[in-house]
């Protein structure tokens, strides 16, 4: 990294979700760049994974956190590899989906 770059004072986030696509393309930061992103992945499921770019601290890549009502649904990291089911839908609490009008709430 120059200190002309552009990026020295600030943080570049790429934000990931927790769906098959958002995971595969998380980890695979690595595959299309391996002499860019880090091997290692840090965090976990409740506070968020990420990882970091090479000689360019100021670049990461961001997983979502998972909710800890969701946690069934998603594996741990093993091997950096992991599943989930979990859309980005499932992350926006459901009465404050219903408070907006986003869901038709019905009664039966």
């Amino acid at each position: 990294m120059t200190t002309t770059d552009g990026y020295s004072d600030k943080k570049v986030i790429g934000l990931f979700d927790y769906d098959k696509e958002g995971c595969e393309n998380f980890y695979h930061l690595k595959k299309h760049s391996e002499k860019e992103w880090d091997d290692q992945i840090f965090g976990e499921k409740s506070t968020g994974y990420y990882r970091k770019r090479k000689n360019h601290p100021c670049f990461y890549g961001v997983l979502l956190p998972i909710p800890l009502r969701l946690d069934g649904l998603t594996s741990d990291i093993k091997d950096a590899q992991f599943t989930s089911f979990v859309e980005i839908e499932n992350l926006i609490n459901q009465d404050r989906l219903i408070e907006l009008g986003c869901v038709d709430e019905k009664k039966f």
